[in-house]
């Protein structure tokens, strides 16, 4: 099999996409505009994007595989990405500090390791919280309505909307579980009570 290489944004400061080594078991899920797990330096992990995937061998030696690819479908598009590098040119930045601006902060998880990786690494895992619809605000309005007698989930669901920004018509993303039981005052009892009734 033909070696393949991945270019990669990452969200730091530094001008220029990364390159990294495709390993075999991650190939069929490289593709462009999903997201990949990479070490840079000798402790810090990023969840970059892969802009581009070819079998061009850089020049330079020592080259770091992906550690994991985490999504099966692109989270962004090629014309997201002309327009993220178009961005950086225009106002003399980097593609990563556009991409930081660009995406969620949930979606770019950044971790530290105490020592050089491992050769499997196994990503921490995160659980995260999100309506199990986008409700018009109508709806919304009487579902708290509904939810009057259980002022517990009332609160959780007020705290998750808080959270995300939420205005009239915009789009909600995710909310961490631990962020949101630590922010409410909740329960995982209260979680799993709304998940049951298909809310979250």
């Amino acid at each position: 099999m033909q070696a393949l290489f991945a270019d990669i944004i990452i969200p730091v400061a530094i001008k220029g996409r990364f390159t990294y080594s495709i390993p075999e078991r991650l190939a069929a899920r490289a593709k462009t505009g999903t997201r990949a797990t990479v070490q840079l330096g000798n402790k810090k992990l990023y969840t970059g994007i892969i802009c581009r995937v070819h079998n061009e061998t850089p020049e330079y030696k020592n080259i770091r595989p992906l550690i994991d690819v985490t999504d099966n479908e692109s989270l962004v598009n090629e014309k997201q990405l002309r327009f993220w590098r178009w961005l950086s040119d225009y106002y003399m930045c980097t593609e990563g500090e556009v991409m930081n601006a660009a995406l969620p902060s949930v979606f770019l998880p950044e971790g530290v390791t105490s020592s050089p990786m491992p050769e499997r690494y196994k990503p921490r895992e995160e659980t995260y919280i999100i309506l199990s619809k986008q409700y018009s605000d109508d709806e919304l309005n009487s579902l708290l309505d509904m939810m009057k007698k259980a002022p517990g989930q009332t609160s959780l669901i007020n705290t998750f909307l808080y959270m995300t920004g939420y205005t009239a018509g915009s789009e909600l993303t995710p909310v961490r579980k631990s962020l949101l039981l630590k922010e409410s005052g909740s329960t995982p009892a209260i979680i799993s009570s709304l998940e049951k009734k298909g809310i979250i």
